[in-house]
C-alpha cells in the first residue's frame, strides 16, 4: 500500500485542492528552501516525486535556467539527494529543462552518488489522448551495489564519464514494450496498438489516427456554461492565432495555467457551429468555445471520481490543471521504471 508522507506547495490553493480530494493534511505551505536534512531523513520516504519552477527553461519563458531565481529550490533539492539518498527519485518538467546548466548538475550529482537513470520525452498523443502535452521525465533510482541495474530496460550506466557526455541521447522518446502492460489498462500503448512505431515523425502524425476523438471528452450542451463561448469582438481580434479543433479532430494544443485568461499559446478553442454568422457585412466567424475545466480534466486522464472541492472557482481549476501533469504517461512510466523486480523492492513512501 502506497502512502504520501508529506507534500510541499506554496500555492494555497493547490494545497487546498489536494487535502480535500485525498481527505488529508498532507499538503502543507513549505518552500523547499527550509527543509532540512534531518526532516528530510525522518520522513524515511522511498520516492521523492517533484516537478520544480519550469518557467526558467519554457519556449516563452526567459532562458535563464539555473540562474533564475525559481532554480534556486531544485539546487536545494540537489544538495539533500547527496545528504539524504533517497532510494528513488521521480521529476517532471517542460521539454526544455533537458539540456540546461541545472540539468547537467542534477544528472552529473545523481550519477556521483550511485544512481540508475532512465529519462523521457513523452506526450499523451503516443497513449491515445488526443493532447499534446509534451514533458521531460526523469527516474532515479539507487544502487544497493556498484554496478547494478535497477530497471528491466534501456542502458545502465558503468562509465559515468561517457554517461555524462552522451546524457541527451539517452532520453527516450517512446513507450517502452519491454514491461508488462498495466494490468486492467486497454490503452493503445498496453494493447501493442502503437508499437509498431519507432519515430516520433512529424509531430508524432503517426499516434493521431490511434488517438481518440475530441468529442469523446466533451460536455454534453446541457452542463456547459454560457460563458464558455467567445464574443464577436474577441474573434475579431485574436481568431487569426487561435488553435482550432473540431469534435472529430484527433489533437488538441498544451493547455497552460494562463488558458482562458490569455489567447495565443496557451491551449485549443472548439468549433461549435461551422456556420458563419454575418456581423454587419464585416467579418463573419464559426462558433466557437474554450473548454470547460472539466474537459481538461479528462484530457489530463484524471480519474472519472475526480472532483475540485466546489469553492475552488472555474479560473483556478484552468491554473491548477496548467501547472498539473497527464496522469496515464505518469502512471506508465513509474510502472515502467518503479514496479517490483528482482532487483529492486517498490516504493512504497
Amino acid at each position: 500500500m502506497h502512502e504520501v508522507v508529506k507534500a510541499f506547495e506554496i500555492n494555497d490553493c493547490a494545497n487546498f485542492t489536494y487535502n480535500k480530494v485525498f481527505n488529508c493534511s498532507n499538503a502543507s505551505n513549505r518552500t523547499i528552501e527550509s527543509l532540512s536534512e534531518k526532516e528530510c531523513s525522518a520522513y524515511n520516504a522511498d520516492l521523492w516525486t517533484m516537478s520544480p519552477p519550469c518557467q526558467p527553461f519554457t519556449r516563452l519563458g526567459n532562458q535563464k535556467q539555473g540562474l533564475d531565481s525559481r532554480s534556486s529550490s531544485l539546487y536545494v533539492i540537489i544538495s539533500l539527494i547527496k545528504k539524504v539518498k533517497p532510494p528513488a527519485i521521480f521529476l517532471e518538467n517542460v521539454k526544455g529543462f533537458e539540456g540546461s546548466d541545472i540539468w547537467k548538475k542534477l544528472l552529473e550529482s545523481l550519477v556521483e552518488n550511485n544512481y540508475d537513470i532512465r529519462q523521457f520525452l513523452l506526450t499523451p498523443l503516443q497513449f491515445g489522448v488526443p493532447n499534446c502535452r509534451l514533458r521531460y521525465y526523469l527516474v532515479a533510482k539507487l544502487r544497493t551495489s556498484s554496478g547494478q541495474s535497477m530497471f528491466k530496460f534501456g542502458e545502465t550506466v558503468t562509465d559515468p564519464q561517457s554517461f555524462l557526455e552522451n546524457i541527451e541521447a539517452k532520453i527516450i522518446h517512446l513507450p517502452v514494450f519491454d514491461i508488462e502492460p498495466m494490468a486492467g489498462c486497454e490503452c493503445v500503448v498496453c494493447t501493442g496498438k502503437v508499437k509498431h512505431i519507432t519515430s516520433i515523425g512529424n509531430n508524432y502524425g503517426e499516434y493521431l489516427p490511434f488517438c481518440n476523438p475530441v468529442s469523446d471528452y466533451l460536455l454534453t450542451d446541457e452542463e456547459l456554461p454560457e460563458n464558455l463561448y467567445l464574443e464577436q469582438d474577441t474573434l475579431e481580434k485574436y481568431y487569426r492565432i487561435l488553435d482550432i479543433v473540431e469534435p472529430d479532430s484527433h489533437k488538441t494544443s498544451c493547455f497552460t495555467k494562463g488558458y482562458a485568461q490569455r489567447y495565443e499559446g496557451t491551449g485549443s478553442f472548439l468549433v461549435v457551429s461551422k456556420d458563419r454568422m454575418k456581423n454587419n457585412g464585416e467579418c463573419d466567424f464559426p462558433t466557437l468555445r474554450r473548454f470547460h475545466s472539466k474537459e481538461i480534466v479528462k484530457f489530463m486522464c484524471f480519474p472519472n471520481s475526480f472532483d475540485f472541492p466546489p469553492s475552488v472557482t472555474e479560473r483556478q481549476r484552468l491554473k491548477l490543471l496548467g501547472n498539473s501533469l497527464n496522469v496515464r504517461v505518469v502512471a506508465h512510466i513509474m510502472h515502467w521504471t518503479l514496479s517490483p523486480s528482482e532487483e529492486t523492492e517498490p516504493a512504497s513512501r
